[in-house]
């Protein structure tokens, strides 16, 4: 699991902490990190059934690196990746930066051209309307019931 979250947390934390991230760079994010994982994954496999010789190469990165090192660094090869990506791509399109494609938003309800307009929000009722008719007056006085006659103090 080490290895197949890292490319999330990267697009989700450059999706939301940066602009400019789009879906070039996450798409390409989640290549790099996925092939880099599973490799990983290959790789420990691998030693577990042949013991690479102490010193090696495949000894450093697949039997003495701790896991969570391996995931610190691949997410950090995910965010480098997609930054990357993200930047080189948004050169490409005129360096406007959008990230919501133009074609989507025009099909959406949410009043892009050549979409449906959304439905008109219902109208509130105006303060009569939800009233009663009449208000009876003085029901609620001190003492008494709803509908009880007033009292008044005698002399």
């Amino acid at each position: 699991m080490a290895y197949l979250a890292p490319p999330i947390v990267s697009v989700y934390l450059l999706g939301v902490l940066w602009r400019r991230a789009n879906a070039t760079g996450a798409a390409a994010s989640f290549a790099v990190g996925y092939t880099l994982g599973f490799g990983r994954m290959a790789g420990e496999v691998w030693c577990k059934l042949h013991p690479p010789r102490p010193g090696s190469a495949a000894d450093s990165l697949f039997v003495r690196l701790h896991f969570l090192y391996a995931g610190l660094l691949l997410c950090l090869a995910c965010l480098a990746t997609h930054a990357a990506v993200s930047w080189a791509a948004q050169g490409a399109d005129g360096g406007e930066g959008r990230a919501v494609d133009e074609t989507l938003l025009a099909k959406c309800s949410c009043g892009g051209e050549g979409g449906r307009r959304a439905a008109p929000a219902p109208k509130d009722p105006a303060p009569t309307e939800w009233l009663p008719a009449s208000l009876p007056d003085e029901t609620h006085h001190a003492g008494g019931k709803a509908g009880d006659e007033p009292r008044g103090v005698e002399l």
